[in-house]
């Protein structure tokens, strides 16, 4: 009984964490273009200060952009970075912010419809590689994004092509830049472990480390995908969807056979006694 409840209790307030929402999203047309406008809610400053609180205590290596000022510069800047002027993204006088709604959909999307395919993920490794090879005024040094969870990776279909969104959360900004190309990868292979499938996981995950071809990061990586404690577990459990431990150190020990070398990672990924 008492274990039941524990783990309802846990649940409760991972739920109640991951429902928190510091902006307010619509669809609009503006110009011929379908735009996402996004502004900061009420109150949005106590619970960016709340959501970093528990960053901290989760030894989580972010935080939520609290000034809302600020906020809007980055996510136009970071998008215009990314995108080109392929895309357009503005601040609007009344303290919003335009995106234009980018071709495809979220893996988090694709993921709950049973869409997703192997290629889709080589396609995020080169993302991936590209954008953390940009120059990030803010770092002064290499990109990072901060929270590169599915739901924030968007997949054109169409022409196998991947784009990043949402840029809220950053790096904490003492951090090297090894260290947080580490940890986009920790976090979005977090989300692969926990969200997809077990038979093709693995292949999954093969199909990004050899898109994302930078073994010594996905070394990095891979020291970091070690179930916490604490505050820490929580995070992990809303991350992986609560999946049990024993399920979580099932994966991860497939997760972790993955060689990050290009041209034997899918082989070495799904079969781990053929890893040397």
């Amino acid at each position: 009984m008492t274990l039941k409840l524990a783990v309802h209790s846990f649940r409760f307030a991972g739920a109640m964490i991951d429902k928190v929402r510091i902006n307010q999203m619509r669809l609009k047309r503006r110009d011929g273009r379908l735009m996402w406008v996004k502004r900061r809610r009420r109150g949005s400053r106590m619970l960016a200060l709340g959501a970093n609180l528990f960053f901290r205590l989760a030894g989580n290596p972010i935080s939520v952009v609290e000034d809302s000022r600020v906020w809007r510069q980055l996510e136009v800047a970071n998008f215009r970075l990314l995108n080109g002027a392929e895309f357009l993204a503005f601040s609007g006088e009344d303290g919003s912010v335009w995106i234009e709604r980018l071709p495809g959909f979220d893996l988090d999307t694709l993921n709950k419809e049973g869409r997703l395919e192997s290629g889709m993920f080589y396609a995020a490794g080169l993302e991936f590689r590209r954008a953390h090879g940009l120059y990030s005024p803010r770092f002064r040094g290499p990109w990072s994004h901060g929270d590169p969870n599915f739901g924030n990776v968007i997949v054109d279909e169409r022409i196998q092509r991947v784009r990043l969104i949402d840029f809220e959360t950053a790096h904490i900004e003492t951090l090297s830049p090894d260290d947080r190309h580490a940890d986009d990868v920790a976090v979005f292979l977090l989300d692969l472990l926990g969200g997809v499938a077990e038979e093709s996981m693995p292949m999954m995950a093969a199909a990004f480390l050899e898109g994302y071809n930078r073994p010594a990061i996905w070394e990095l990586a891979r020291s970091r995908l070690v179930i916490p404690s604490g505050f820490g577990r929580l995070w992990w459990g809303i991350r992986t969807e609560y999946a049990s431990p024993g399920t979580l150190r099932r994966r991860l020990d497939l997760l972790r056979h993955c060689s990050g070398h290009p041209l034997s990672t899918a082989l070495t990924c799904s079969n781990p006694l053929l890893q040397p």
